[in-house]
């Protein structure tokens, strides 16, 4: 077994919960506020938790906010919040990697509905690929949460609701959005609850023409940075979703969710130069009370991912991937001042690929193609008075890399009223992708693969302080995150191999202002992400390095106004420090400041309009090369100045 034994397993079960039953049996827990109650999660703690309780650092964007940004995009929405970097290769669609906090991107966990998302051979969550009119709501919670989730869950959990409503009547959602770029937009939604049941169902259109997702380098003649000729990347995405439910009895309720995304990509490239997608999740849900408190939740669900893959229209490869995940969690009270949250999960991931050559379709033989994963979870939640605390563990099965052992613990205190202090610290593990283990290699070319490969693990502490008023909040949170194992790639080859130590620390400030018809809210992050092994076992010339695709430095402010109650305007602006696309820090890309202007009028009978400006000052910027070959270093493009106008319509029947 890796990391403890089963003894020492067993004996950390028992430290865990004798700790907080000690601490917490003998009070009772701090009666939740309005305010505290006004933002609810489930997914930092597998259970509803307000905001205000949550020990790690954590959003939620609500329907109404979404709509307020205007994105058109998730990656768009994210990168406002703190901790999250984007990089992204052309625009809409187009491959966008997360860090957040300065892990990995496939160190971050997507979930829809619950049922865990992305692709098997790569391990990347598809943010590009899922349309913002399908979601009600983004739950983003920082930090190790392995002891909850399991694999991939380093750096961050992202947990995507896609439309729903459990509330009784009629209602209707209708937009249509215009812009550069030839942008279409057009969304459909409707929702009717009747009785003991609800339905809901969603569509949505998103098509841009796009612009060159890659220039030559300078010097070179015009075309794009691969040597062919300029011209429109575009991308069409469609989607849907649906989610039916009935109240089977007082506190039981059974549903059912399928989201589906598919469409067509075009970028630069020699290999292969547009993409075929699909995305598809489904899941069930069954959760019932079981009496004095306690419930239980039964959910399984399958993601279906799909890529076919082409070179001037004639195909080259084709990948799908299927995960299908089953847990059942039980959670309630034991005392009054101390609650319970247990469970299992499972999940299995499935590969297949092929590849054209010649007219002839044969499979791509990766070395290993399917692997199991179970996980045994239990946490514990105490309040002792203005203290909570927070202590977790988890069993988890590989099939392909054995047995780990991780756990969390943490502590809140709520002093003066208005000001809480908080401390976590916890581990995480991540076993390498297909990709990485086991993608074949070709005669002539460096491996691609190294099935010498070592999961990642890690360790992380953060301490922070929030103050919280009437008219204004702030919070102030560092952190440090000790990674072993980190899997990198370095040139010439760029096959992927294990960095023996990579540290990142960082602090993140963030705070809001609401006076009348005035709101101003913001965050600043800073961000120290280094190579930290010993010269001796590094890499040639990366010991000390930053991390690529990391910026030290980003910061994100919005100012709003409401004018005559109907008319809404906003200004906001996003900064990001410079940071370099490879380990060897010799490929610099340059910092950059965004500045968008926004509208919202409401018309009234439901309609309302809407409208912005993006990068208003038309600014030139990268945020991932091409080629990282200097000087003859090319970089992917991003979007000039862009207009956008929706209109957007609203119907709502609530009578039973």
């Amino acid at each position: 077994m890796t990391g403890l034994t089963h003894a020492r397993l067993r004996a950390a079960f028992s430290i865990v919960f004798l700790a907080i039953s000690a601490s917490a049996a003998y009070c009772l827990p701090r009666p939740a506020s309005a305010q505290e109650q006004a933002g609810v999660l489930v997914t930092a703690s597998r259970e509803p938790q307000s905001l205000q309780q949550v020990l790690w650092s954590a959003d939620v964007l609500t329907r109404p906010e979404i709509e307020a940004s205007q994105s058109l995009s998730v990656e768009d929405l994210l990168a406002q919040l703190p901790g999250v970097q984007i990089d992204n290769t052309g625009g809409l669609g187009k491959q966008t990697s997360l860090f957040v906090r300065g892990m990995n991107a496939d160190q971050t966990l997507l979930l829809i509905n619950g049922v865990r998302v992305g692709s098997a051979t790569n391990g990347l969550p598809p943010i590009e690929l899922i349309p913002v009119d399908q979601i009600e709501r983004i739950e983003v919670v920082r930090g190790p949460l392995s002891s909850l989730y399991g694999s991939n869950a380093m750096g961050a959990v992202i947990q995507i609701f896609t439309r729903d409503g459990t509330q009784p009547g009629f209602s209707v959602d209708a937009s249509v959005t215009g812009g550069t770029y030839s942008t279409f937009n057009e969304a459909l939604s409707a929702h009717a609850g009747f009785g003991r049941a609800w339905l809901d169902a969603s569509g949505e259109v998103l098509h841009t023409a796009g612009f060159n997702t890659c220039s030559a380098p300078a010097g070179s003649p015009p075309g794009d940075c691969f040597g062919g000729p300029p011209d429109h990347d575009g991308y069409l995405n469609r989607s849907g979703s649906f989610t039916a439910g009935i109240r089977l009895a007082p506190g039981w309720t059974a549903s059912a969710d399928s989201f589906l995304t598919s469409g067509h990509t075009d970028y630069d490239g020699t290999y292969s130069d547009s993409t075929e997608f699909l995305e598809r999740v489904t899941s069930a849900h069954l959760d019932g009370r079981l009496g004095s408190g306690w419930s239980i939740h039964a959910t399984g669900g399958r993601d279906i991912d799909e890529a076919d893959d082409f070179l001037a229209s004639a195909p080259v490869d084709r990948y799908q991937t299927r995960r299908d995940t089953a847990s059942l969690q039980i959670d309630g009270r034991i005392v009054p001042a101390l609650s319970l949250v247990a469970g299992s999960d499972w999940e299995g991931e499935h590969i297949g690929a092929t590849q054209t050559a010649g007219g002839l379709v044969s499979p791509i033989a990766f070395a290993r193609s399917s692997r199991d994963d179970t996980g045994t979870f239990l946490e514990l939640h105490g309040s002792t008075g203005p203290v909570t605390e927070l202590a977790s563990a988890r069993y988890e099965h590989n099939t392909q890399f054995g047995d780990h052992l991780i756990y969390d613990a943490g502590a809140g205190w709520r002093f003066a009223r208005h000001w809480r202090l908080t401390a976590t610290w916890g581990t995480a593990f991540h076993a390498p992708t297909f990709n990485d283990l086991y993608y074949p290699s070709y005669p002539g070319f460096p491996p691609s693969s190294n099935p010498n490969l070592l999961p990642e693990t890690s360790r992380s502490f953060e301490v922070g302080i929030a103050g919280d008023w009437r008219s204004y909040s702030w919070s102030l949170r560092a952190y440090q995150t000790d990674v072993s194992h980190l899997i990198t790639y370095a040139p010439p080859d760029y096959t992927p191999y294990n960095l023996a130590d990579a540290r990142i620390r960082g602090v993140e400030l963030r705070g809001q202002w609401r006076r009348g018809a005035w709101t101003v809210s913001g965050q600043a992050s800073g961000l120290d992400p280094r190579d930290h092994s010993p010269a001796a076992v590094a890499a040639p010339g990366t010991a000390g390095n930053l991390l690529p695709r990391r910026a030290q430095s980003s910061a994100f402010l919005d100012v709003r106004r409401r004018l005559y109650g109907r008319i809404e305007l906003s200004a906001r602006g996003r900064w990001e420090g410079r940071r370099f696309d490879d380990l060897a820090n010799t490929v610099p890309l340059g910092g950059y400041f965004l500045l968008d202007f926004l509208a919202d009028a409401r018309m009234g009978h439901g309609w309302s309009v809407e409208g912005r400006i993006t990068n208003a000052l038309a600014r030139t910027y990268y945020t991932a090369a091409a080629i990282d070959n200097p000087p003859s270093s090319a970089y992917y493009n991003q979007p000039g100045r862009e207009f956008d106008l929706t209109l957007r319509y609203h119907f709502e029947d609530a009578r039973r």
